[in-house]
C-alpha cells in the first residue's frame, strides 16, 4: 500500500523492483470493450456483474459505452441488473432467456443468471420489458444470440474508430 511505502522509504528500506517491460500493456484511450459493449453470455456471473459495473459511471457522462443486449438486430443499453450465481449443472444454454417481466429480464449466463432491470433504447428512451420481447417475437426459451465474429469485429473496430472523434 502507500502507507507501506511511505515508511519504507523513511526507514530507507525500500527495495525497488525494475518493470518487466516484455509484460507491459497500453490500451489507447479510445479502446472500447468488444461488440460496441455486448453483454458476453458466456461468461461468468462474476464476469458479467464486473463487465456491468465497470461500464456504470452512475450520473455522470459514460465515455466507454453502456453495456448492452442484442434483440435481433437492434442493440439496447442495460442500465441496471442483477446476477445470481447457480450451482453447476443446473444452467441452461448462456444467453437464454429465462424469465420476462416488467421488473426484469431474466437470462442464462456461464454459471447463472443476468437480471436485467432497467433495459433502454439508444437514445436513452425507457422501454417495457414485455413489449420489447413482442416486438422482437422473443420468448421465454429463446436465445439472445451474439453476432458472427466477424460481425463482433467489424462492430468494435467501428466503436473504437468513432471513439477517436467523441470528445
Amino acid at each position: 500500500s502507500f502507507a507501506e511505502m511511505i515508511r519504507e522509504i523513511s526507514r530507507g528500506s525500500l527495495t525497488l523492483v525494475r518493470q518487466d517491460l516484455s509484460r507491459r500493456t497500453y490500451f489507447p484511450r479510445w479502446d472500447r470493450p468488444s461488440a460496441a459493449c455486448l453483454v458476453p453470455f458466456e461468461k461468468s456471473c462474476s464476469e458479467v456483474d464486473a463487465f456491468c459495473r465497470a461500464l456504470d459511471f452512475g450520473p455522470y457522462l459514460n465515455p466507454m459505452g453502456l453495456p448492452k443486449i442484442l434483440l435481433g438486430a437492434s442493440y439496447y443499453g442495460v442500465t441496471s441488473h442483477l446476477v445470481t450465481p447457480a450451482s453447476p449443472g443446473s444452467g441452461r444454454e448462456p444467453g437464454t432467456i429465462l424469465r420476462a417481466s416488467p421488473d426484469g429480464l431474466v437470462v442464462a449466463v456461464k454459471d447463472g443468471t443476468v437480471a436485467f432491470r432497467s433495459i433502454v433504447e439508444l437514445t436513452g428512451q425507457p422501454v417495457e420489458i414485455p413489449a420489447l420481447l413482442g416486438r422482437h417475437n422473443l420468448q421465454e426459451g429463446d436465445w439472445l444470440h451474439t453476432p458472427p465474429a466477424e460481425t463482433a469485429r467489424r462492430v468494435t473496430e467501428f466503436h473504437s474508430e468513432v471513439a477517436r472523434w467523441e470528445a
